[in-house]
Parts: structure tokens; sequence; C-alpha cells
């Protein structure tokens, strides 16, 4: 059917359009200005084989789209995915061709809000993924799709960030991923209710000594992978192989085989109707299993502690130590503090007690009234310390006027006004 000469003006009410396997080469911002923005829902344009260009802008006069499939595009070299998810601020379903070979940690955080349900990401060009790039996920339940890419890897903090209340459904279906490493499955293990992974036995997994850690981990989540190489190991169930058969090591041949001529060496894979490898292989599986059948594998539970306990205990232990220096500051400020003997105001001294006299004098004098000292910190002017103050220096200071004698400078005495007194 060709609508290509239809006078159309405006499409108000307009909530789904799918313009995908057509002959379209330029996709840009005045394709949709005809279209009531707020009324356009869904918008599919893949499989556009003659697709050179996709402006960022193209989708900016759509603010309430929900679902987009933008991808198949094999002529376009180029496509800013940052600047176009950027103009999206309400999508919930999402699948998209990159033509970048690498996605940053910042890149997709405009659309990864609560709101969005789904995300698709392919591309042949797509060989690795920054730590984190997912890290900006809040939505209850998100399934991602990591499809037809050239990610032979998963960064262990791929998700490092997401809440636990986050339920994730991530499919890996298409990739070239060869094993997943351990810390990626430790950090599955540890979400093992909030993180699934689909799509893994559609990958080249190679049976080797670096997938005895996957091995365990298939054993309780998985049970369809098969081994994708070596030659001799292709086609089996990774969970019927042992740790001995996954090895690093080149394959054992027998002496015959070794001094046969190299051009007639043909491996079992290319010889099913041969008895020999089949009969060698179940008497070598026999030996190997018989000390040990059926061993349970290890609880991925026993891992060790992840980033995000690595990061509590550092802030606990960051906290205790500041503590303890705190204690030690205020320890040293109260040692160094002045003694309690000056906290409790002036202390009375008797004259008697300070000023004593060494004649025996048998006077009938009245008691002088006592004498208060102070203690030399209490001087108003700096007072240089000399060590324990004398008697001496507790006495008032001496004073004296025009050459008279200085006062209290000898001992004290009465004059009589009567000498009867004396009688």
């Amino acid at each position: 059917m060709n609508i290509s000469h239809l006078n159309l003006h405006s499409l108000r009410s307009l909530q789904e359009l799918n313009l995908s396997n057509n002959p379209i080469s330029i996709i840009s911002q005045k394709d949709f200005e005809n279209f009531d923005g707020f009324s356009l829902r869904t918008l599919s344009i893949h499989t556009l084989s003659q697709c050179n260009k996709l402006e960022k802008d193209a989708f900016k006069s759509l603010p309430n789209l929900k679902q987009l499939d933008a991808y198949g595009y094999p002529k376009l070299g180029y496509l800013d995915i940052n600047g176009l998810l950027q103009k999206l601020p309400s999508i919930e379903y999402i699948n998209i061709e990159t033509k970048d070979d690498d996605i940053g940690s910042d890149q997709l955080n405009s659309i990864l809000h609560p709101r969005l349900k789904e995300l698709g990401i392919s591309g042949s060009r797509l060989k690795s993924i920054s730590s984190g790039a997912f890290s900006s996920l809040k939505g209850d339940f998100v399934r991602i799709n990591l499809i037809n890419t050239s990610l032979s890897t998963l960064p262990p903090t791929l998700f490092f960030g997401v809440p636990r209340s986050s339920k994730i459904e991530l499919d890996v279906s298409g990739n070239k991923l060869s094993t997943l490493n351990p810390q990626f499955l430790s950090f599955l293990d540890d979400r093992r209710g909030d993180l699934k992974v689909l799509g893994l036995e559609k990958n080249p997994i190679m049976c080797d000594c670096g997938a005895r850690g996957l091995r365990r981990w298939l054993f309780i989540n998985m049970t369809n992978v098969k081994c994708w190489g070596p030659d001799y190991l292709a086609g089996k169930y990774l969970l019927e192989l042992g740790d001995s058969e996954l090895t690093c090591d080149s394959p054992r041949t027998s002496s015959s085989t070794s001094k046969t001529n190299p051009s007639s060496i043909v491996t079992p894979k290319y010889q099913p109707s041969s008895l020999e490898p089949e009969i060698i292989w179940s008497i070598a599986s026999t030996e190997k299993i018989k000390p040990k059948p059926k061993t349970k594998p290890p609880l991925m539970g026993q891992f060790a502690l992840n980033n995000e306990d690595t990061l509590i205990i550092s802030i606990v232990g960051g906290v205790i130590a500041f503590i303890t220096i705190l204690i030690i500051i205020i320890c040293i400020i109260r040692l160094r503090m002045p003694s309690q003997q000056f906290k409790h105001g002036m202390e009375a001294t008797p004259m008697g007690q300070i000023m004593r006299p060494t004649s025996s004098c048998a006077c009938s004098v009245k008691g002088m009234p006592p004498l208060y000292s102070l203690p030399p910190s209490y001087a108003t002017l700096p007072y240089k310390t000399q060590g324990v103050p004398s008697v001496a220096s507790l006495r008032p200071s001496n004073y004296s006027t025009l050459g008279r004698i200085p006062y209290q400078t000898t001992q004290p005495y009465l004059v009589p006004t009567d000498e009867k007194m004396y009688r």
C-alpha cells in the first residue's frame, strides 16, 4: 500500500505509530512536528536498512512517549544515545542500538528513573560496558536486555549501588561471553533473590579452568549451558564435567596417536560412528568419578565480602578511630589543667602563723585579726615563678616615706602609756 501522497497535516489522536521495515534514509526533528506529542505513546522505527542519519533531537516533540524501538540500522555510522535519551523524560520501554564500542557510566542516567521497566541495548560494535553503568536504577522491577553485542565480559560492579528493593532481570543472549568472572558470580550470589541472569546458554562458553566457578554457580541457577570449546568438550553440558576435566592444559594423547601422521589425527568430534572415543571417555569418567560421587558444590554465600560490606566496615572503622582520637585529646587537656588548690578561692592564714615573734614577750596584747594571703597567681601584674613561696614572700610589701623606717621591718611591739602597766 502506497501512502506517499496522502495529505496528512495533523494527527492529534494518534497513540501508536509503526514505521519499521521501510526504506527511510533520514529521521530528523521535523518528521514528528505534525504529531501531537502529548498523545503519541508508542513509536517503532526498527529494521530500517536504508537509514543513514538519525538526529538526536528527532524525538524532541514527543515528551510523553512511553515506548520506543529504534534498532536495526546497518548503514548508520553514529548515533548520539545520550543526546537522544535526554529528550525522552517519560520513557518506560526502550530498545535501542548503539554504534559505540563502550557505554559510559553516565551515558544512561537520563532514563534510569523509577518509571523505567525495560531497557534493551544492542549493537555488534559494543565491546565493553563501564562499571556502575546501571547504578542509578531505582525501579521496583527492571528488565535489561544486553543482546547481540560483542561483550566478552561483565564488570563485577555493573549493578553496584542499585538498591536491594529493585528486582532486576538481565538477558545476555547473543553476546561473546566465554565465562563470568568470580567477582561477578559472588555479586550474583549475594543478590540471588533480586538479580536473575538469562540467556547465558546462547554464548560461546569455554569449558576450561576459568569455568570452574561458573559450573558451581550453574548447579544452583542453570542446567542447560553447553560448552562451545575446546573442541574435545564442545556440545557437552558444563554441569556434567568435573574440575579435573576443566583444565587449561592441552588434552592428552595416546602413544599410538603420537606415532601416526599428523594429517590423519581426527578429534572425536568428527567421528561419531567410532566407538573408541566413547570407550576411552567412559573409562576415564568411571575412574575419576568413583572417589568423589556427586560432590556438593560450595555455597556461593560463603564468598568474600562484596564492595558494600567493605564500604560499611570502612565507615565503622573511621567512626571508631575518630572517637578514640577525641578521647585522647580530652585526656591531654585534663592533664594540663592547673592544680585544684586555686579553684576554691582565697584561704585565710592567721597572722600568728605567718609572723611569729622571736622574742619572749609577756605583753598582754590583744590578738591581731587574721591576715589573708593570696597566692602569686592572683596578682594583676605578671608574676615570675620562683618555686615554692616562703613565709617571707607571703608577707605584705613594706612601704616607707621620707626616709622613715619601713613599716613592719622589725618585730611588732607595744609602747605602754603608763609604766605601771609592767609592775
